[in-house]
């Protein structure tokens, strides 16, 4: 399973994230720069009302991991299931009454609009509102697949689903209405859609629901104490993380917000290469944790964390370091690499720390120990949101990515070290220098010598650029499994090579 599962992660998220960026340039060209603007308004408002999850997605999918290892009866799974969905039904409600009715004053009174119609930004915030809902219904679902480990299937709907959103729409565009109204409501049958599907897969997956199932307050409260934890944590995260995008939608015209946007887009890839590990390490970290096996905890741990840097460190550098020419050669617009090729190179280097302290966070959630976590954000509050307010007003989009790195820096140096003390009782100081420098060190070497050595891309045609920085990227892979020793073993017997 731990190899199917491995590979279905790998291909469906990576195609996911190609039909999330791919067709970026062309909503540009029909849309405008402006427009595009506004997903990025709805990807951050996306983002704030994470906070009304109030922690049980993840609570969800811990307790479907733990269903698979015994410790819930067929009745507490689907009364558990039963009782968040009425929950999050009525939170998809809220979510939608509350965006609806402020559209027409984050429109006038919040962006920076220079050349859209105001009218048109009400309704598209409207439109968003319902897909906000629904998405934020599709969360649950997800969870609860993903919980029971059937990423194969879940993988392949994704694609289709993807290739609906980033494709499909663009047929719309040409053919329909080119306007960011036209964009919002395809997106939200597709949702739509997906949330149908979901519903009808997790039932299948789950037992056959006994006749006296139904809401619980005893089920909420049986895993209110860890959902309590995930929901503090997500406030923290989100005000740590998002605050930034805030103040830029308001600082920013919405033109350049747009360009922003793009930028946080492109270091998302390297996020999203932590999908696949992340979800396959989660159900594996929790089972042992429930087994009561610190060993295989550990070694689960250490070799998922080396797993990691195989793929991320690698694709940071190359993003970062040649990120006018990833840039040009996506979107074809010179004017467009300026003004994002700065900030990308400085914001992927803050997400890469990001991507390297998803394991410590996941392995939190497995053991339902999130103590850690909460702490340092409190305490990382206190000195990040001044900074936030210094270098943003100061800098631009280019101070909340200094903020980003400073963040993410004091994470890995400090958090990673509190989390390991938790729950191993110990330090694991090689877990730093075996399990994330180690791999990283002859990746940086290479791609930091080969943009030193002034390698000039842009004498060659579109094909050969792409090749050579995809040859870059595979290179730095290479050195990094060969200098891993936990990480390649796992890799070499995880896919039986």
């Amino acid at each position: 399973m731990l190899k199917r599962n491995l590979i279905a992660n790998y291909l469906g998220q990576g195609w996911s994230a190609l039909m999330g960026l791919i067709f970026v340039p062309v909503y540009i060209r029909y849309l405008g720069i402006e427009a595009y603007g506004l997903i990025g308004v709805f990807a951050s408002l996306q983002a704030w009302f994470v906070l009304l999850d109030m922690g049980l997605a993840p609570t969800l999918s811990r307790e479907m991991s733990r269903f698979s290892a015994g410790a819930h009866t067929p009745k507490s799974i689907n009364t558990l299931l039963i009782t968040l969905e009425r929950v999050y039904l009525a939170v998809a409600i809220v979510i939608f009454i509350i965006l609806a009715a402020t559209a027409p004053w984050i429109a006038n009174g919040w962006l920076n609009v220079i050349h859209l119609d105001i009218s048109i930004v009400i309704q598209a915030l409207q439109v968003t509102s319902l897909v906000i809902a629904f998405r934020w219904m599709a969360t649950l679902y997800r969870s609860a697949i993903n919980g029971l480990q059937y990423m194969v299937w879940l993988n392949a709907f994704s694609s289709i689903a993807s290739t609906l959103r980033g494709a499909g729409v663009i047929l719309v565009l040409a053919y329909v209405s080119p306007t960011i109204g036209a964009f919002f409501i395809f997106q939200l049958v597709v949702t739509a859609f997906e949330v149908l599907v979901l519903v009808v897969r997790v039932r299948k997956y789950l037992p056959a629901r006994p006749v006296d199932c139904g809401f619980s307050w005893i089920a909420l409260k049986s895993v209110w104490e860890f959902a309590a934890s995930m929901m503090l944590l997500t406030l923290l995260s989100i005000l740590l993380t998002q605050i930034d995008k805030l103040m830029l939608s308001k600082l920013l015209t919405l033109e350049n917000f747009g360009y922003f946007t793009l930028a946080t887009a492109v270091s998302g890839v390297v996020i999203m290469i932590t999908g696949p590990i992340c979800n396959v390490a989660l159900p594996k970290l929790t089972e042992a944790y429930a087994r009561e096996d610190k060993g295989q905890l550990e070694k689960y741990y250490r070799e998922f964390t080396q797993l990691l840097i195989i793929t991320t460190v690698p694709a940071s550098l190359v993003i970062s370091l040649f990120s006018g020419q990833l840039i040009m050669l996506w979107t074809h617009d010179q004017i467009t690499s300026d003004a994002v090729a700065t900030i990308l190179t400085f914001w992927v280097i803050g997400t890469g720390l990001n991507a390297i302290m998803h394991m410590p966070y996941y392995l939190q959630i497995a053991a339902g120990k999130m103590k850690a976590n909460i702490t340092f954000n409190v305490a990382a509050l206190f000195f990040m949101i001044p900074l936030y307010f210094y270098l943003v007003p100061k800098f631009g989009a280019l101070g909340a990515a200094y903020a980003w790195i400073g963040i993410n820096a004091s994470y890995f140096l400090g958090l990673a070290y509190f989390v390991h003390k938790s729950i191993f009782n110990k330090p694991m100081i090689s877990w730093y220098i075996k399990d994330v420098v180690w791999p990283s060190t002859l990746p940086i070497i290479f791609v930091i010598g080969l943009k030193t050595s002034n390698l000039s891309l842009e004498k060659y045609g579109f094909v050969p650029q792409a090749a050579l920085l995809v040859a870059i990227y595979l290179v730095a892979v290479f050195l990094s499994l060969a200098s891993s020793d936990r990480g390649s073993i796992f890799l070499r017997t995880a896919l039986k090579i």
